[in-house]
């Protein structure tokens, strides 16, 4: 019994199969992927944000 947990323990490298290796590695770049979508999905939003603020100081000063 001690050998199979030493032999197939999670922490050992040599046994890791590549399609364990490529599903992390994608799993990785989906989760960067989603967190450039979101920062550029929030700078998009302010920035439509400060131009409607922009815009409402120009009218209520131009009065």
């Amino acid at each position: 019994m001690r050998q199979f947990f030493s032999k197939h323990s999670p922490t050992r490298t040599s046994g890791v199969s590549p399609f364990v290796t490529w599903q992390h590695f994608t799993r990785r770049v989906e989760r960067r992927l989603l967190a450039d979508t979101a920062l550029r999905r929030a700078v998009i939003v302010s920035g439509t944000a400060l131009s409607f603020v922009c815009y409402i100081a120009l009218v209520t000063v131009g009065q």
